[in-house]
Protein backbone atom coordinates (compact mmCIF):
# COMPACT_ATOMS: atom_id res chain seq x y z
CA UNK A 1 0.00 0.00 0.00
CA UNK A 2 1.61 3.20 -1.24
CA UNK A 3 0.49 6.62 -0.10
CA UNK A 4 1.15 9.41 -2.58
CA UNK A 5 2.75 12.46 -1.05
CA UNK A 6 0.48 15.45 -0.46
CA UNK A 7 2.42 17.55 -2.95
CA UNK A 8 2.25 15.03 -5.84
CA UNK A 9 1.39 16.58 -9.20
CA UNK A 10 -1.66 15.41 -11.13
CA UNK A 11 -0.99 14.05 -14.59
CA UNK A 12 -1.79 16.37 -17.48
CA UNK A 13 -4.25 15.29 -20.23
CA UNK A 14 -1.42 14.79 -22.74
CA UNK A 15 0.52 12.64 -20.29
CA UNK A 16 -2.58 10.53 -19.65
CA UNK A 17 -3.10 10.29 -23.44
CA UNK A 18 0.52 9.18 -23.99
CA UNK A 19 0.22 6.52 -21.28
CA UNK A 20 -3.10 5.27 -22.60
CA UNK A 21 -1.84 5.14 -26.21
CA UNK A 22 1.36 3.34 -25.16
CA UNK A 23 -0.57 0.86 -23.02
CA UNK A 24 -3.24 0.08 -25.62
CA UNK A 25 -0.69 0.08 -28.46
CA UNK A 26 1.60 -2.29 -26.54
CA UNK A 27 -1.34 -4.62 -25.74
CA UNK A 28 -2.52 -4.47 -29.37
CA UNK A 29 1.02 -5.10 -30.71
CA UNK A 30 1.47 -8.08 -28.37
CA UNK A 31 -1.90 -9.51 -29.36
CA UNK A 32 -1.22 -9.00 -33.07
CA UNK A 33 2.22 -10.59 -32.79
CA UNK A 34 0.58 -13.90 -31.87
CA UNK A 35 -1.09 -14.24 -35.22
CA UNK A 36 0.07 -14.79 -38.81
CA UNK A 37 2.82 -12.77 -40.47
CA UNK A 38 0.47 -10.08 -41.77
CA UNK A 39 -0.90 -9.51 -38.29
CA UNK A 40 2.67 -9.40 -36.87
CA UNK A 41 3.51 -6.73 -39.42
CA UNK A 42 0.33 -4.87 -38.46
CA UNK A 43 1.38 -5.19 -34.79
CA UNK A 44 4.74 -3.63 -35.59
CA UNK A 45 2.98 -0.79 -37.44
CA UNK A 46 0.62 -0.36 -34.46
CA UNK A 47 3.63 -0.31 -32.06
CA UNK A 48 5.45 2.26 -34.21
CA UNK A 49 2.32 4.42 -34.56
CA UNK A 50 1.60 4.27 -30.83
CA UNK A 51 5.25 5.17 -30.11
CA UNK A 52 5.00 8.13 -32.54
CA UNK A 53 1.71 9.31 -30.97
CA UNK A 54 3.19 8.91 -27.44
CA UNK A 55 6.35 10.82 -28.47
CA UNK A 56 4.34 13.63 -30.04
CA UNK A 57 2.19 13.87 -26.91
CA UNK A 58 5.31 13.83 -24.70
CA UNK A 59 7.02 16.51 -26.82
CA UNK A 60 3.94 18.69 -26.67
CA UNK A 61 3.82 18.13 -22.92
CA UNK A 62 7.48 19.14 -22.64
CA UNK A 63 6.80 22.23 -24.77
CA UNK A 64 3.81 23.12 -22.55
CA UNK A 65 5.89 22.59 -19.40
CA UNK A 66 8.64 24.79 -20.82
CA UNK A 67 6.10 27.49 -21.75
CA UNK A 68 4.56 27.32 -18.26
CA UNK A 69 8.01 27.40 -16.65
CA UNK A 70 9.00 30.35 -18.83
CA UNK A 71 5.74 32.11 -17.92
CA UNK A 72 6.29 31.38 -14.23
CA UNK A 73 9.89 32.58 -14.50
CA UNK A 74 8.72 35.69 -16.36
CA UNK A 75 6.01 36.32 -13.75
CA UNK A 76 8.55 35.78 -10.99
CA UNK A 77 10.92 38.16 -12.77
CA UNK A 78 8.16 40.76 -13.10
CA UNK A 79 7.23 40.32 -9.42
CA UNK A 80 10.91 40.56 -8.45
CA UNK A 81 11.27 43.68 -10.60
CA UNK A 82 8.22 45.19 -8.90
CA UNK A 83 9.71 44.40 -5.49
CA UNK A 84 13.03 45.89 -6.58
CA UNK A 85 11.26 49.04 -7.82
CA UNK A 86 9.38 49.29 -4.55
CA UNK A 87 12.62 48.74 -2.64
CA UNK A 88 14.41 51.33 -4.77
CA UNK A 89 11.61 53.84 -4.12
CA UNK A 90 11.83 53.12 -0.41
CA UNK A 91 15.60 53.52 -0.53
CA UNK A 92 15.24 56.78 -2.45
CA UNK A 93 12.82 58.08 0.19
CA UNK A 94 15.22 57.02 2.94
CA UNK A 95 18.11 58.65 1.07
CA UNK A 96 16.08 61.84 0.67
CA UNK A 97 15.37 61.89 4.41
CA UNK A 98 19.03 61.22 5.17
CA UNK A 99 20.12 63.91 2.69
CA UNK A 100 17.80 66.45 4.31
CA UNK A 101 19.14 65.48 7.72
CA UNK A 102 22.71 65.74 6.42
CA UNK A 103 21.96 69.18 4.97
CA UNK A 104 20.47 70.36 8.27
CA UNK A 105 23.43 69.01 10.21
CA UNK A 106 25.88 70.57 7.75
CA UNK A 107 24.04 73.87 8.17
CA UNK A 108 24.25 73.55 11.96
CA UNK A 109 27.93 72.68 11.68
CA UNK A 110 28.57 75.77 9.54
CA UNK A 111 26.64 77.90 12.04
CA UNK A 112 28.65 76.38 14.88
CA UNK A 113 31.89 77.06 13.01
CA UNK A 114 30.86 80.68 12.41
CA UNK A 115 29.86 81.04 16.07
CA UNK A 116 33.16 79.48 17.13
CA UNK A 117 35.14 81.86 14.93
CA UNK A 118 33.13 84.83 16.23
CA UNK A 119 33.62 83.68 19.82
CA UNK A 120 37.36 83.20 19.26
CA UNK A 121 37.54 86.74 17.87
CA UNK A 122 35.54 88.03 20.85
CA UNK A 123 37.79 86.08 23.23
CA UNK A 124 40.86 87.60 21.59
CA UNK A 125 39.37 91.08 21.79
CA UNK A 126 38.34 90.56 25.42
CA UNK A 127 41.79 89.19 26.26
CA UNK A 128 43.28 92.35 24.76
CA UNK A 129 40.85 94.50 26.74
CA UNK A 130 41.66 92.51 29.89
CA UNK A 131 45.37 93.04 29.37
CA UNK A 132 44.81 96.75 28.73
CA UNK A 133 42.65 96.97 31.88
CA UNK A 134 45.35 95.18 33.89
CA UNK A 135 47.96 97.58 32.54
CA UNK A 136 45.73 100.55 33.36
CA UNK A 137 45.06 99.11 36.83
CA UNK A 138 48.78 98.68 37.42
CA UNK A 139 49.41 102.23 36.18
CA UNK A 140 46.68 103.57 38.50
CA UNK A 141 48.16 101.61 41.40
CA UNK A 142 51.55 103.07 40.66
CA UNK A 143 50.05 106.55 40.43
CA UNK A 144 48.18 105.96 43.70
CA UNK A 145 51.35 104.75 45.39
CA UNK A 146 53.14 107.81 44.02
CA UNK A 147 50.39 110.10 45.32
CA UNK A 148 50.40 108.37 48.69
CA UNK A 149 54.17 108.76 48.83
CA UNK A 150 53.90 112.42 47.83
CA UNK A 151 51.18 112.94 50.46
CA UNK A 152 53.34 111.33 53.10
CA UNK A 153 56.30 113.50 52.04
CA UNK A 154 54.13 116.63 52.18
CA UNK A 155 52.83 115.65 55.62
CA UNK A 156 56.37 115.08 56.76
CA UNK A 157 57.42 118.45 55.30
CA UNK A 158 54.44 120.12 56.97
CA UNK A 159 55.29 118.52 60.28
CA UNK A 160 58.90 119.69 59.91
CA UNK A 161 57.72 123.20 59.04
CA UNK A 162 55.32 123.25 62.00
CA UNK A 163 58.14 122.18 64.28
CA UNK A 164 60.39 124.89 62.81
CA UNK A 165 57.58 127.49 63.20
CA UNK A 166 56.99 126.45 66.75
CA UNK A 167 60.73 126.78 67.41
CA UNK A 168 60.80 130.17 65.74
CA UNK A 169 57.77 131.30 67.66
CA UNK A 170 59.50 130.44 70.89
CA UNK A 171 62.63 132.42 69.92
CA UNK A 172 60.97 135.21 68.06
CA UNK A 173 60.99 138.77 69.25
CA UNK A 174 57.96 139.91 71.18
CA UNK A 175 56.49 142.02 68.36
CA UNK A 176 56.99 139.45 65.59
CA UNK A 177 53.91 137.88 64.00
CA UNK A 178 54.14 134.27 62.92
CA UNK A 179 51.73 133.40 60.16
CA UNK A 180 50.25 129.92 60.06
CA UNK A 181 51.01 127.74 57.02
CA UNK A 182 48.32 126.79 54.68
CA UNK A 183 47.40 123.12 55.04
CA UNK A 184 47.27 120.80 52.11
CA UNK A 185 45.05 117.80 52.22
Amino acid sequence: MSIAPAHALTASPRRRLARAVMATGSVAAVLLSMGPLALVRAGVVVAVLTAIVACVAAWREVADVRRRAAKLAGDALVAHGAKLREQRETHLRVLAVLQRRHDRLAERLDDARHDSARLRADAGRLAGERDAARHERDALRMERYGLLLERDELRLERDVLEIQRDELAGTASPGAVVLPLRRRA
